[in-house]
């Protein structure tokens, strides 16, 4: 699992939420190579949408949809 913290919250405080929420939902911490490769992406001028082939179809929790 990947966790993203935006906004108005200090690094402190992003790392305490995730170690809680860790520790409530016995996640375990993620091996370095089974990080997805996370980045920014800045759109052109009248471009809507962005597909990106999924890692794992099946899983419905395997997309991102995001509205900005």
């Amino acid at each position: 699992m990947t966790w993203f913290s935006y906004g108005n919250i200090s690094q402190e405080s992003s790392i305490q939420i995730v170690e809680e929420a860790r520790s409530i939902f016995n996640f375990n911490k993620p091996r370095v190579e089974d990080l997805a490769d996370n980045r920014c992406v800045k759109l052109s001028p009248g471009v809507e949408r962005l597909d990106f082939k999924m890692k794992d179809p099946a899983n419905d929790n395997s997309a991102l949809y995001t509205y900005f």
